[in-house]
């Protein structure tokens, strides 16, 4: 697949996850909150995802978390509003590299099963923007900011970046980090649980009911960023169809 088609799907993926009936979330029927409204989630898609392909046509082994910074930025670009699309980003990061790494893989287990290897191959620079963009993120919000850490200088790998800040996270905040370092169960369990002969919103929305009910480590907003993530790898290994 070209890589602008890969931007393409995850423009789509990010821009519509908040289009179905979610209960306590955005969603076309109501905006949550002033500065969590539909059109911030969709704006900032738009902008995170022109950084997509420029990702896609770096040289294997080069730095790439420096543009996850620079999407996680863009995202604010020509809106208002707090972080939207942030853990979608992140979750997207080292799926996309094993795409690109492994471009013949089409299965998702396997693409998962792909991304530690991934993260364990990536170097402190990108250990250290990768703990640039959580800061940037946690900035954006003044209730956020007691989130905002010290960078650890001395991370060797994105894995271990992760392995650290699921250390030192607070108890409620340990499923983000650890969703990484466990390959991406959550991610696994709601791909396997989604009804693809269905439209859209209606699926996305059983979905999501069904997390509710199943996936106790992950709030709300949580489980909205990895149905993103469903919607990537189905349109990117099945063609999936949004209807």
């Amino acid at each position: 697949m070209k890589y602008k088609n890969i931007t393409r799907l995850m423009q789509i993926a990010m821009a519509i996850e908040p289009i179905p009936n979610k209960k306590g979330l955005t969603t076309r029927y109501k905006d949550i909150v002033d500065n969590l409204k539909l059109e911030y989630f969709i704006i900032g898609s738009i902008n995170s995802g022109f950084v997509i392909e420029e990702l896609m046509n770096r040289k294997s082994g080069e730095v790439s978390y420096d543009l996850l910074f620079k999407s996680t930025v863009q995202n604010q670009l020509h809106r208002g509003g707090l972080r939207v699309n942030a853990g979608q980003l992140q979750f997207l990061w080292p799926i996309l590299l094993v795409i690109r790494e492994y471009p013949s893989i089409k299965d998702f287990n396997l693409i998962l099963d792909k991304t530690e290897e991934i993260m364990l191959n990536t170097c402190r620079e990108d250990s250290i923007w990768l703990q640039a963009t959580d800061n940037f993120s946690y900035s954006l919000w003044e209730h956020h900011l007691p989130r905002v850490k010290l960078i650890d200088l001395e991370c060797d790998s994105v894995f271990e970046a992760y392995t650290v800040m699921y250390e030192i996270s607070d108890a409620n905040r340990t499923y983000f980090s650890k969703e990484f370092l466990d390959g991406y169960p959550c991610i696994r369990k709601l791909y396997s649980n989604f009804d693809q002969e269905i439209p859209y919103s209606e699926g996305m929305s059983i979905l999501y009911d069904w997390a509710l009910d199943n996936i106790d480590e992950f709030p709300k907003g949580g489980i909205a960023d990895i149905l993103a993530c469903v919607t990537f790898l189905a349109m990117y290994i099945e063609d999936y169809k949004i209807r």
